[in-house]
């Protein structure tokens, strides 16, 4: 009879205890964004719990915002797992004074602009690169530039402040050809308009410029992504790890020191997006839906020639900080983070 009443007890027991768990909030609908409310994980943080706050989110127009669209689609469904707004402007110097203004915790801008506030002692800290190189030669005729860097004349048109400057005179400097001038003048919108007017003959310029503008000219090509020039020149170095970055996703640092959590939270959903947006076939309607691209076939070409990544924590210091190295040993006038520049905690 004892054992009969203890059988009862026990059981009694179990059904109390499994009616008083708490369910566990199910996965977005998108992969690897996987923290929940109550997961244990290593923190390098002291105990004290997060204040909740909603996260601001300024994104530049682009490949910046390319990779956040399964973001954007979350949070406007309510499904995010952090608590979050965001602001998508037209241009990344717009993006990167709201975070640097502390109008916004986290944006999405330019490796130059974030490179910029850096210099400029800006509190803000790297926390993901999210694109390589989406820099396309636009030559006037049949692409050549690849094979025949020694032997080009004339000016080679850049925007001017990007980084395809010390890019490219490091190109011509390593194949020893001093008869090109890297030219500086034009802006990028404005470089592109010369495109589709076919005044230039040799340019580089960023997606989605550079297939809009040679769409509309009669007689310019889009050729190789800078990136293949970038992989020759580093080839038997000790920075043949190293990449172009064009975009990356930059916090307040004050905001990343004292919400470790939410900041893991935010890089598990910008890593799922990312990952959607390279692999799902619904990636162009949505890109096409935030209105970063005219129609799908556009969307496509974007998502194809914008090299969308998430690259974070030690994996930023050798892809970037062995790129503005090289860059600067070559003699550019490039601005090196210290280690500082980087969060590389975990959660």
């Amino acid at each position: 009879m004892r054992r009969f009443i203890a059988l009862i007890l026990s059981a009694c027991l179990f059904a109390l205890c499994f009616c008083g768990c708490t369910r566990i909030p199910e996965k977005p609908k998108y992969e690897d964004a996987v923290i929940k409310p109550g997961d244990k994980t290593n923190t390098t943080t002291s105990a004290v719990p997060e204040e909740a706050m909603t996260v601001r989110l300024a994104v530049s127009k682009g490949p910046a915002a390319v990779g956040m669209v399964y973001l954007f689609d979350s949070i406007d469904n309510k499904s995010a797992l952090g608590d979050y707004t965001y602001e998508l402007l037209d241009n990344s110097k717009d993006a990167a004074e709201k975070v640097a203004a502390g109008e916004c915790e986290i944006a999405a801008v330019s490796t130059e602009d974030a490179l910029r506030l850096y210099s400029e002692g800006k509190d803000v800290q790297l926390i993901a690169i999210s694109s390589y190189s989406n820099y396309y030669l636009v030559e006037l005729g049949e692409v050549t530039l690849l094979s025949n860097v020694g032997s080009m004349t004339g000016k080679f048109y850049v925007p001017s402040g990007s980084l395809l400057e010390p890019i490219m005179k490091a190109v011509f400097a390593k194949a020893e050809n001093n008869d090109v001038t890297v030219n500086t003048q034009f802006s990028a919108d404005d470089l592109a308009g010369l495109v589709k007017k076919n005044r230039v003959i040799h340019t580089a310029l960023p997606e989605p410029l550079a297939s809009e503008a040679a769409a509309e000219g009669s007689k310019e090509n889009v050729g190789v992504d800078v990136s293949d020039l970038w992989e020759n020149l580093v080839r038997d170095t000790e920075y043949a790890d190293s990449k172009i970055c064009s975009t990356c996703i930059i916090a307040n640092k004050d905001f990343v020191a004292s919400h470790p959590k939410a900041t893991a939270i935010f890089l598990k959903e910008f890593k799922a997006s990312v990952k959607n947006v390279n692999s799902q076939t619904t990636a162009p309607g949505l890109v096409v839906n935030y209105k970063l691209a005219g129609d799908e076939e556009k969307a496509k070409a974007l998502i194809a020639g914008s090299s969308i990544i998430c690259k974070t924590k030690d994996d930023m210091k050798t892809i970037l900080g062995g790129f503005l190295t090289f860059l600067k040993d070559q003699g550019a006038s490039v601005t090196v983070p210290d280690v500082n520049f980087y969060y590389t905690k975990s959660y």
